[in-house]
C-alpha cells in the first residue's frame, strides 16, 4: 500500500506552493514518526511503493508494517525539490497517483477541508485525511484529525462523534494508520474503482477464453 503525505504551511491554497514546501518542525517530525520509520531508500529491498531505490526519488522515506499491511509513504518533503520546476512535477507524479493522501497543516486549518479537493486532489486521489496540531510546544503533542472523501466513497472507521477529533500523540499512530487502511479499501469499493476492476476482470476472462 502506498500513501501520499503533504505538508501545508500557514494559509497556503496554491497547489504549486504546497508541493514546494520543506519543513522540519518538532510537531511535523513527531507526526511523521507516528506514520512509520524513516528509512534509507538506497538498496531498500522491501516494498518501495514505486519509489526508486537508486537515489532518483530522494535519500529517505517513511515505511511501516501495521496489522499485516506494508505501507510506503510518499512524503512530499522527502522527495527531491526541483528549484527549476515551480510545479514540482516529480513530486506530484507520486502523490497524484495515491488513493489516500494525508495532509499535515502546520497550524489549525481555518477553512473547511473540502477546499483541498479543489486544490491538491488529483483524479486518482479519493480520500484526504487532514492532521493539524492541537497544541504546540509539548513534548508529546495532540492533533486534530478529520477527513474528506470523494463522492461514492462510503464512510469508514474509526468513526468518531466529533469532527475534527482530537487525538493524543500517544494514540495517533494506531488511529491514523487504521484510518489510512480503511480509507484505501473504502475508496476501492467506490464505483469509479469498482467499475475498473470489473472491466479488467472481464478483459482477463475474455483473453483466457480466446
Amino acid at each position: 500500500m502506498k500513501v501520499g503525505v503533504l505538508y501545508v504551511k500557514g494559509r497556503q491554497t496554491n497547489e504549486d506552493d504546497i508541493f514546494s514546501n520543506s519543513c522540519n518542525s518538532k510537531e511535523y517530525l513527531f507526526f511523521l514518526g507516528q506514520l512509520g520509520t524513516r528509512i534509507q531508500l538506497k538498496d531498500w529491498n522491501h516494498f518501495s511503493g514505486g519509489l526508486d531505490v537508486n537515489g532518483k526519488n530522494g535519500e529517505y522515506s517513511y515505511h511501516t508494517n501495521f496489522s499485516g499491511y506494508e505501507i510506503m509513504f510518499h512524503v512530499c518533503t522527502e522527495l527531491p525539490l526541483n528549484v527549476e520546476d515551480p510545479q514540482q512535477v516529480e513530486r506530484k507524479k507520486h502523490i497524484g497517483n495515491d488513493v489516500v493522501v494525508v495532509v499535515y497543516f502546520d497550524r489549525p486549518a481555518d477553512k473547511n477541508i473540502e477546499y483541498l479537493a479543489e486544490t491538491v486532489v488529483s483524479h486518482f486521489n479519493h480520500v484526504i485525511i487532514v492532521v493539524t496540531p492541537a497544541d504546540v510546544g509539548r513534548e508529546v503533542p495532540s492533533f486534530f484529525v478529520q477527513y474528506a472523501r470523494k463522492e461514492g466513497v462510503m464512510p469508514f472507521g474509526p468513526l468518531s462523534p466529533r469532527v475534527p477529533l482530537k487525538v493524543s500523540g500517544y494514540d495517533l499512530r494506531d488511529f491514523l494508520l487504521c484510518k489510512v487502511i480503511n480509507a484505501e479499501f473504502a475508496a476501492y469499493a467506490a464505483p469509479t474503482f469498482k467499475n475498473k476492476f470489473i472491466q479488467a476482470r472481464k478483459a482477463l476472462l475474455q483473453s483466457l477464453d480466446s
